[in-house]
Formats: C-alpha cells, sequence, structure tokens
C-alpha cells in the first residue's frame, strides 16, 4: 500500500457516520445502502475529524462494488482542496466505472469456471 493509500480496513475502523438509525462505519453505510455514499470532513463528529485530520481530504465519495450481490469492495474519490458535494454527473459516472468494474470480475471469474468445467469434463 503506497504511503497516501489508506487500507480499506483502517478506513473502516477510522470513519464513523452518524445517521438517523445510528452511528455506522462508512463501509457499512456503503454496504448497506447498496449506493454511492459521499460525504464531508465537517459533517463529521469532532472526533472522527481530528482521526482523518491527517489525511488532508476534505470530501469522500464513496463507490460500491457489488459482483453478483455480493460486496466486493469500494471506489473512493477524495477532494484534498476543499469540501464540495459531488455532481450527479460526476457520481453517475463513477458508478458505471463500479460497475464496469465489478461486470468485468463477473466475467473473469465466469470464465475460470468455465475451464475448470471443462478440464473436469
Amino acid at each position: 500500500v503506497r504511503q497516501n493509500i489508506m487500507p480499506l480496513s483502517k478506513f473502516e475502523d477510522m470513519v464513523k457516520i452518524p445517521l438517523a438509525e445510528g452511528t455506522y462505519s462508512a463501509l457499512e453505510t456503503v454496504k448497506n445502502q447498496k449506493a454511492p455514499f459521499y460525504f464531508t470532513l465537517s459533517s463529521l463528529a469532532k472526533k472522527e475529524q481530528k482521526k482523518l485530520a491527517k489525511t488532508k481530504i476534505k470530501s469522500f465519495l464513496l463507490i460500491p462494488i457489488f459482483i453478483r450481490n455480493n460486496f466486493h469492495g469500494i471506489i473512493e474519490f477524495d477532494d484534498c482542496e476543499k469540501e464540495r458535494e459531488w455532481s450527479e454527473a460526476e457520481v453517475e459516472a463513477l458508478n458505471i466505472a463500479a460497475k464496469l468494474i465489478g461486470a468485468s470480475v463477473k466475467m473473469q471469474n465466469f470464465i475460470t469456471e468455465l475451464k475448470t468445467a471443462k478440464e473436469e469434463a
């Protein structure tokens, strides 16, 4: 992992999002909503802001990757310059990219399964 890249496991432990239903990790939120999720540093509790201060990230956009309805990870986009809302066009374009990644992995898995089945036949 490069120095400026945060492993998903650390991100999950660090960022807790206060929602109406309770407080969840950012990763749980994306998994449960099965949809893109964005937030700004100032929208977090002071404790969470302190944890993330050293990253210098101001705005976060998390896009989930699902394969066959199973969560496989996220694509995270950050803005380190300013807090901002992500435009609908940005979110949709990045959501399409995540779906393409999921479809690509699904296809590769299918090809592998097909090769295995042929070898066993």
